[in-house]
């Protein structure tokens, strides 16, 4: 497939987009994007863009109508893929699955995923196993995760997992029954399918003063290292904390990246143990090598509100290996194995693809 000669290729809307995701397909220069309009009344949509290699732009392929702005967009695990089926699943008030197909450009709806139990609150994230393509959990801000069951369209099993909304969730790369997910109670858990009368509390953020009250920053994304399942990162609003499972009871990195405006969204290279993506509303996606990190001991060096045995063992890095500036706030990326030299970022009503 041929490539762009530019270094950024670009999609540029006519209203605000959040949820992205480049298809896991290899070599498939093709992303889906979902909208974020709040208006009421106001339709959202789910679209699939590819590569005008001529104009050297992102185009739509295929779009379809959904009626709530879209959290997050999976397509299909690489293993599932095949010439006949080519799916991705959005998030909104309902878990949706989408079947595009490529050679009439149409972007169809295959199903909802909804229990006739009970009413369910929006969803806020989820994931697509990765080992078991069959297996799809969400999770909410009603404090649950659901196992959805794709091939049945029904749901497997549903876990009160937090003690506040859940955030985002997480399938261990090579595993079909362990996952993780963060919320608003600031903790990271991990949990296994077999087993969902207990969890693991792997890290939790450290209280800190708000206003007159000591409260816990929430834990909003998570990520698990795609090369080894050892390693995770989990992120509040202003940094980022690297994790060894073997060893969760202090991070071994930090990463203060975007402190004065916000963190975003991250995401791990899906080729590399050492390299991570972070996105954040000062207009910056940073690339970082982990492995350059440096031991640091010192208070200064730590984070506000980290604690003494946090600030003895954690390293903290402040210099990224790459930066790119979108010039405006960037709410998501993607960087997936089907395009690996590639990232994907939102900024404002724009999805942008950078070679790097």
């Amino acid at each position: 497939m041929k490539q762009p000669h530019q270094h950024t290729v670009k999609y540029a809307a006519n209203h605000p987009l959040y949820a992205l995701a480049w298809s896991q397909q290899k070599g498939a220069f093709r992303l889906a994007t979902g909208s974020l309009v709040t208006a009421s009344n106001a339709a959202n949509h789910v679209k699939v863009l590819g590569l005008n290699h001529d104009a050297s732009q992102l185009v739509v392929s295929a779009s379809a109508k959904v009626p709530f702005p879209v959290t997050k967009i999976v397509w299909m695990p690489s293993s599932a893929y095949s010439a006949t089926q080519n799916l991705l699943a959005s998030s909104s008030d309902h878990m949706r699955i989408h079947s595009f197909s490529e050679s009439s450009s149409e972007l169809t709806l295959s199903g909802t995923l909804t229990s006739s139990n009970r009413k369910y609150a929006p969803v806020s994230a989820f994931d697509w196993c990765p080992s078991d393509p069959s297996i799809l959990i969400a999770c909410s801000i009603d404090t649950t995760c659901t196992v959805w069951d794709i091939n049945k369209m029904e749901q497997k099993t549903q876990l009160i997992a937090h003690d506040k909304a859940v955030y985002d969730v997480a399938f261990n790369p090579t595993s079909s029954t362990n996952f993780a997910s963060v919320g608003a109670d600031g903790s990271l858990r991990t949990f296994d399918l077999r087993a969902l009368d207990h969890s693991t509390i792997l890290y939790e953020t450290v209280p800190a003063l708000t206003g007159n009250t000591m409260a816990q920053p929430p834990l909003l994304r998570l990520a698990w290292n795609k090369q080894d399942t050892h390693y995770m990162a989990a992120m509040d609003g202003r940094r980022v904390v690297l994790l060894d499972t073997r060893r969760p009871s202090a991070p071994l990195l930090e990463l203060p990246a975007h402190r004065a405006a916000g963190l975003n969204a991250i995401a791990w290279a899906p080729h590399s143990r050492d390299h991570l993506v972070t996105v954040g509303e000062d207009g910056f996606a940073f690339v970082w090598d982990t492995a350059c990190a440096t031991s640091s001991s010192s208070s200064a060096a730590n984070p506000a509100g980290a604690s003494a045995a946090v600030a003895t063992s954690t390293r903290v890095m402040t210099d990224a290996m790459l930066t790119y500036d979108a010039k405006e706030g960037i709410s998501n990326v993607s960087w997936t194995g089907g395009m690996q030299e590639w990232i994907g970022i939102v900024a404002g009503e724009s999805v942008l693809a950078l070679h790097i």
